[in-house]
């Protein structure tokens, strides 16, 4: 689809249209014909239209909360972070009923944390990034991976660069496919690339 298509499409719905100018989100992913913007509303294409079809939330979310600060969308999968009730990152597959959450992610405690951090997923796997971790010095940043194993996304791996450290901000920035990661970091952009391997992830 154009730009311009999208444009037209999201600027014309109210509910998008208030999340734009709230300033809430940071992405919006596209997957074939399905399209999800902050907020976590679900566009799908209908021919040559766009046409709102669902908003991902847990149960339990006021329909007037603010909810998806960041979102990634893959094959059947969608990913939505939000800083709402201690914060977490949620995950709702597609089945034929609809979109159902299946998880929620709590990689770390401060909620204020899920404002910011960046999604990046292919297939079966998930990488989180958190440029605020401090656990190799203050904003140093890690990026924690999740798989989805027999039906459960578990976390199996946390990434940090090698020669990072404090305000470097790791995992500001990432994308995945297939078995490689490329994690973003620092003020003048350079990019890391993991390989999954045998014995792990591993830095290349």
């Amino acid at each position: 689809p154009s730009s311009s298509a999208l444009t037209q499409c999201i600027a014309q719905d109210v509910h998008a249209k208030s999340v734009l100018n709230s300033g809430s989100g940071n992405a919006v992913s596209l997957h074939g014909d399905t399209l999800l913007v902050p907020g976590a509303w679900i566009f799908e294409r209908r021919g040559d239209e766009w046409v709102e079809t669902a908003r991902l939330a847990p149960a339990d979310f006021p329909p007037d909360g603010a909810f998806g600060s960041a979102v990634e969308l893959g094959r059947g999968v969608a990913v939505v972070s939000s800083k709402w009730e201690q914060g977490g990152v949620y995950v709702f597959e597609r089945a034929e009923s609809g979109w159902t959450q299946v998880a929620r992610l709590r990689p770390v405690e401060d909620a204020a944390q899920y404002q910011w951090m960046s999604l990046a997923l292919a297939d079966d796997v998930l990488a989180v990034g958190n440029y605020a971790d401090s656990t190799g010095g203050e904003d140093a940043g890690a990026v924690y991976v999740y798989e989805r194993v027999e039906g459960e996304w578990r976390r199996t791996a946390t990434l940090f660069a090698h020669d990072g450290g404090s305000f470097h901000g790791f995992g500001r920035a990432g994308a995945a496919d297939g078995s490689t990661l490329l994690v973003a970091w620092g003020p003048s952009g350079v990019v890391c690339v993991f390989d999954r391997t045998a014995s792990g992830w591993q830095e290349g």
